[in-house]
């Protein structure tokens, strides 16, 4: 985000500048145990915390709980949406434009929850977030309906029933129709319950233990081992468990860390049986292990996707009819429509091959695509690592098959990725070129597509692309210039036009700095002209239908 951005996300999600009419927190001994909670720990005891008031004191106590946990723990990442606010001053482009940035909240705070009902716009951006929040993240919603009351669909419903629920506004606090009036109360109640005994040796009480025993399972830790031993008469034995147990409490917590800053997008079901257990602390090694095994995975889609260029984007790609029946397959991979193993393209340098691998791996950004290609293929191939995690990836591209499979070292692991299930998409010059019988005979069972060489019309309208991206100002004269003048295939003209924009004054380039940035055929060197002189009928050298023809003629 730029400076502005910053400014405005700020001014409308922070929670520092907050102000209300009064200061006073609701007089309830249960947000208070809450509040200290989080000032302690930098989290709520569950997941969802839900504030019931008729009047502002839930959004009073959700202010001070933001203010806290700030102040102990500044780093966080504590943001709030007030959607009377949203409705009110109709800010649906602003929710809309960073609602991505709140998935990763440390605690979001969600005030007047009932207002989701007045706009569609905020209606379907809350229920994203709401269902999309990251596995770390802790949610803090305040209303002034009751849940059942309020119109949104039940998934949302249940997950926000899932969680903890307090009423304030001078309404009493309700536990199935018993009401509990302080925390002490709280405590009497849950040793009643469970029957346990005064009778301890030492003279210890066991509120200490039963509260702590309360905190953990709130927080949502298996403290089955803790229940067990809870009524022993040995208070010794507690001690000694609850001790174990704030051990790997603390261990737990730090596994937590670890897997928090994990980029988990792409492996939901890893992550899943990460997350189902990632509360229990007599499954340390098996969490450990599992955390590892992610991370091991994570680093290989990454190593395999550092060599994509997110400029390549899937609809900054230009069609004509040199390339729109290929461009129409990889729609069909796209919208899950083809059902084909392996979609070939062929074509020489510079035709979009590369581009449209590219945009496929920018396009399926939370699919576990890996591109292989020249700055990676000795990895690859370096004791079969691609073949490691292969059954696991949703597609395999690869980049200039043909060349990287003239290598004798490559040919064996390349030939088992071609042959392997996984869905591919595979660019190279000339298929024909390939000296292996078996493995051509396996290619011609699917359709090539073959790119034709770029058209005027696309070559036209990629420089403009990149004049605008780079704010280069360029006249018809210069633009007619370029087109007939440089060479490079589109492939490799980027970092050259970035140097055009330094060294041009006021962005404006001429046409000696052209020819001293862009390699020329000796024979394609044009003479400076005139603009008058300059004749603009000699772009117009090729065509594949009428089509492009009208293109080339009337926008060149």
């Amino acid at each position: 985000m730029n400076e502005n951005d910053i400014k405005e996300f700020q001014e409308t999600f922070g929670t520092r500048q907050r102000s209300r009419e009064t200061s006073e927190l609701p007089d309830n001994p249960f947000l208070k145990a809450e509040l200290s909670y989080a000032v302690s720990s930098g989290t709520l005891t569950s997941k969802v915390i839900v504030l019931e008031s008729t009047d502002n004191s839930a959004e009073i106590f959700a202010d001070k709980m933001a203010e806290s946990i700030s102040s102990s723990f500044p780093d966080f990442y504590i943001f709030r949406i007030d959607l009377k606010e949203m409705v009110e001053l109709m800010k649906f482009a602003t929710l809309s434009k960073y609602k991505r940035f709140l998935l990763y909240s440390n605690l979001l705070i969600i005030e007047n929850l009932e207002q989701i009902e007045k706009n569609s716009v905020v209606y379907d951006a809350i229920i994203e977030i709401i269902n999309s929040l990251h596995a770390t993240s802790y949610l803090l919603v305040t209303t002034k309906k009751k849940l059942e009351e309020i119109s949104i669909d039940l998934k949302t419903r249940n997950f926000l029933m899932s969680g903890k629920f307090f009423s304030t506004g001078g309404k009493e606090e309700k536990k199935e129709n018993d009401p509990i009036r302080d925390f002490s109360d709280f405590i009497s109640q849950v040793k009643q319950e469970a029957g346990v005994q005064e009778n301890l040796n030492e003279g210890e009480k066991r509120e200490e233990f039963i509260e702590k025993l309360y905190i953990w399972e709130m927080k949502g830790f298996n403290v089955e081992r803790l229940k067990n031993v809870i009524n022993d008469n040995d208070i010794s034995l507690i001690r000694k468990e609850f001790s174990e147990f704030t051990d790997k409490i603390k261990e737990l917590v730090e596994l937590h860390k670890d897997y928090g800053l994990l980029n988990i997008k792409e492996f939901k079901k890893e992550s899943k049986e990460i997350e189902e257990i990632l509360f229990d602390p007599d499954k340390l090694d098996i969490i450990k292990e599992k955390t590892e095994a992610l991370k091991e995975k994570i680093r290989y889609l990454r190593f395999f996707r550092n060599s994509i260029r997110l400029s390549m984007m899937y609809e900054s790609f230009i069609t004509d009819a040199t390339n729109r029946t290929a461009y129409n397959k990889i729609t069909e991979i796209i919208n899950n429509e083809n059902a084909e193993k392996i979609v070939i393209l062929t074509g020489t340098n510079g035709t979009g091959k590369t581009h449209l691998l590219n945009s496929i791996c920018n396009h399926f950004i939370e699919n576990r695509i890996i591109l292989i290609d020249k700055t990676n293929v000795d990895l690859a191939v370096n004791n079969s690592y691609v073949m490691r995690y292969m059954d696991d990836l949703s597609m395999v591209l690869i980049d200039d098959f043909d060349i990287l499979f003239e290598n004798k070292a490559n040919k064996a692991v390349l030939k088992n990725i071609i042959m392997n299930n996984v869905p591919k998409v595979v660019s190279m010059y000339r298929k024909f070129s390939i000296d292996d019988r078996e493995l051509l005979n396996h290619l011609n069972k699917f359709q090539s597509f073959n790119l034709q060489p770029t058209s005027l019309f696309i070559k036209k309208n990629v420089f403009k692309a990149m004049f605008a991206n780079l704010g280069i100002q360029v006249n018809d004269f210069l633009m007619n210039y370029m087109l007939d003048s440089i060479e490079s295939p589109l492939s490799a003209v980027e970092d050259q036009f970035k140097e055009l924009a330094l060294i041009s004054p006021n962005r404006v380039p001429t046409i000696e700095s052209i020819d001293r940035l862009f390699p020329q055929a000796e024979s394609k060197k044009t003479a400076s002209r005139k603009k008058s002189e300059y004749d603009t009928s000699q772009l117009i050298k090729e065509w594949i239908n009428e089509h492009d023809r009208l293109y080339v003629e009337f926008e060149v």
